[in-house]
C-alpha cells in the first residue's frame, strides 16, 4: 500500500496550515480505505492497512 502512502504524502505534504476540510478530507479517504478493506476480510491487506496508517500517522500527526 505504498502508493497510497505516497498519494496521502502529495495532497497534504506541502501544506504548513491544514483547514478543518483538508482533514475532513483525509479522514474520509482514510474511513473509506478501511471499509473498503473490511468489507473484503484479507490478513495481508489488515496487515498492510495498520502498516499504512502508522506510517501516515507518523509523518502527518496533525490529521489525528
Amino acid at each position: 500500500m505504498i502508493w497510497f502512502e505516497e498519494e496521502f504524502d502529495l495532497l497534504f505534504n506541502n501544506k504548513s496550515n491544514l483547514s478543518e476540510q483538508d482533514k475532513m478530507i483525509a479522514h474520509q479517504i482514510l474511513d473509506i480505505l478501511s471499509e473498503t478493506i473490511n468489507k473484503h476480510p484479507n490478513e495481508k491487506l489488515l496487515t498492510d492497512l495498520v502498516f499504512t496508517l502508522n506510517n501516515i500517522e507518523k509523518k502527518h500527526p496533525q490529521l489525528f
